[in-house]
């Protein structure tokens, strides 16, 4: 019986601290949209129409490699710069352009102003890994197309 008191005891003393080590919560402030937009480059992964809007891309729209390999940085102060990657659409364009961006109406549209002729894209899911963000494109007579655009690191 003493024997087992003691191993019950010895146990107790090394459980209990790595009960509470464990169980410490992460006092680390949650990211901000902005946070997550300029920890990382971003690269294209997938691009294509949402024909009933409910959030996935229902008919992709294949792009070229001069533009799947573009790097876009956001950099915290607005401004951003957008890198044409290994392979360019047309060689006569610089290798680089400078953009400005801001976020607008409680960080849920994204706004690329230099990139996307000042179109507001409303963000879907931004966090740590992907960015994903859609337009609704209004081609007249009550047609409107929305197009979804999926980024990653």
């Amino acid at each position: 019986m003493k024997n087992r008191n003691f191993t019950l005891l010895a146990f107790s003393v090394f459980a209990f601290p790595l009960f509470f080590a464990c169980s410490k919560k992460d006092n680390k402030p949650a990211k901000t949209k902005t946070d997550l937009l300029v920890q990382l480059n971003w690269k294209y992964d997938n691009s294509g129409f949402d024909t009933d809007k409910n959030g996935t891309i229902d008919q992709n729209d294949p792009q070229d490699a001069c533009i799947t390999d573009n790097i876009y940085t956001f950099h915290s102060d607005g401004t951003g710069v957008a890198d044409e990657g290994a392979t360019k659409c047309d060689p006569n364009d610089p290798q680089t352009v400078s953009f400005t961006w801001e976020l607008k109406t409680n960080d849920t549209i994204l706004n690329a102003g230099d990139l996307s002729d000042n179109t507001d894209a409303t963000i879907m899911t931004l966090d740590d890994n992907h960015l994903v963000v859609y337009e609704d494109i209004d081609l007249g007579g009550g047609v409107v197309l929305r197009y979804i655009s999926i980024f990653k690191h």
